[in-house]
């Protein structure tokens, strides 16, 4: 299914590139090769967080998350983040939560985006390019971008994040993170800031093959979750405690 998928996306930039010749096997990126798009990088999500930044991923995570996604369309890799890292990016979560900071978040996009507390009932706030801490982060993300475009030449183009915390009981329905008519998101990257979590905690990520239940992800501390975005659809079971997280998405040029 990925490989239709990616083909669709090469039938979109027909103008950059042409269709795809690869024959089909299983494995949803690896098989693929198409030509590289764009060779400038948008500044959108980018440049504030690359610039004299020590990347929170290294090279060697980057290149493992990669080989993971060439055999399936979704990896978790354990303790990617430090434990001081983790504690320090979940102090400033924590901070954004109990002093307001955070938003209900909303489904869809444009004019069609509304809070809809029955689908999600989480409080989301975007990073400030401001923050060191973020910006670590964030360079990391731009590692893993280049190195998925350097294997899989997705034409990622730039990157975008938020905090997230689930309280207590909270939840996100079964969805897709691609927008209905606008899929520049490709890659969705979760990372989760929460020590000590048990999988009887609950909050965790259920992922899906089809209507089928495929795996569910416990948001340890630490852990960062790997997905192509169009493929997996994913919902975000109900946790006894609040629950915090990173969402991110690299994404390619917005049409």
């Amino acid at each position: 299914p990925f490989v239709t998928i990616l083909r669709y996306w090469n039938r979109r930039r027909s103008d950059q590139c042409r269709y795809l010749t690869a024959i089909r096997k299983p494995n949803p990126i690896g098989p693929v090769k198409f030509p590289s798009f764009a060779s400038h990088d948008s500044t959108r999500m980018r440049d504030p967080y690359v610039a004299h930044v020590s990347p929170m991923l290294s090279q060697q995570q980057c290149q493992e998350i990669a080989s993971a996604l060439a055999e399936k369309d979704w990896y978790a890799l354990t303790d990617a983040l430090s434990a001081e890292d983790v504690m320090q990016l979940r102090q400033q979560a924590v901070h954004l939560h109990e002093n307001g900071l955070m938003q209900p978040a909303a489904v869809g996009r444009g004019t069609g985006r509304q809070v809809q507390p029955h689908t999600r009932s989480d409080l989301t706030a975007w990073f400030d390019e401001n923050s060191p801490l973020q910006q670590q982060f964030m360079a990391g993300l731009d590692r893993l971008r280049q190195t998925l475009n350097e294997q899989f030449f997705l034409g990622l183009v730039e990157q975008e994040a938020h905090f997230a915390c689930f309280p207590a009981g909270g939840f996100y329905r079964r969805h897709y993170d691609s927008f209905r008519g606008n899929n520049a998101r490709r890659i969705t990257v979760v990372c989760y800031l929460n020590p000590d979590w048990q999988a009887e905690d609950g909050g965790a990520i259920r992922l899906y093959d089809g209507q089928e239940v495929m795996t569910d992800i416990v948001p340890r501390g630490g852990t960062l979750l790997v997905f192509l975005s169009e493929a997996i659809p994913h919902e975000v079971l109900p946790a006894l405690k609040a629950r915090y997280s990173i969402a991110a998405w690299l994404r390619i040029r917005s049409e």
